[in-house]
């Protein structure tokens, strides 16, 4: 029998929690990983895809598990993906303010997910989330010492699960 690849057990893991982005099915219809571990694995896969496709979309979709968010953290200690986790928790934060009106449509009503770690980042935040979002990918860029589009690499994965949430509910 084939045990299924660490990708394929993240993405039906994210199915059991309502996040149905990356191609993939259920493996169980229940989760079987607590949020926290779940927030821990897909900051830690080796795949930048899973890494970023997911994080997003699951912070966005499931804002209550923000204070596992805490606990992963200081779990990541001081290493890269600790750095991977806060930006893109953040920038999850910013697109939760941005859309908002689209994700209640969806989901009803959600907490928002709390500022945990702009003031760590270095990253002033405005009043306004477009704004923030591109002093956040030029603190990303900064502390990571890549220079990538980390504006567009975060509005990538947002924009292509709001599509698809477009699709999945009309």
């Amino acid at each position: 029998m084939n045990t299924p690849a660490l990708k394929d057990i993240l993405v039906s893991e994210l199915y059991a929690w309502d996040v149905k982005f990356l191609k993939g099915k259920a493996l169980t219809d229940a989760p079987t990983l607590p949020p926290e571990n779940l927030l821990k694995s897909l900051v830690q896969s080796n795949e930048a895809r899973v890494r970023l496709s997911l994080l997003i979309p699951f912070l966005l979709r499931r804002p209550e598990f923000a204070s596992e968010a805490e606990t992963v953290d200081r779990e990541l200690s001081n290493s890269d993906p600790q750095l991977f986790f806060r930006c893109y928790y953040t920038a999850a934060m910013l697109f939760k303010q941005i859309y908002n009106k689209p994700l209640s449509r969806y989901f009803g009503s959600q907490p928002k997910l709390p500022d945990m770690f702009s003031i760590k980042l270095g990253a002033a935040l405005t009043q306004d989330p477009e704004i923030s979002l591109l002093e956040l990918a030029k603190r990303h860029e900064i502390l990571s010492g890549h220079k990538v589009n980390w504006i567009g690499t975060y509005k990538h994965a947002t924009d292509v699960w709001l599509r698809h949430l477009e699709l999945q509910y009309s």
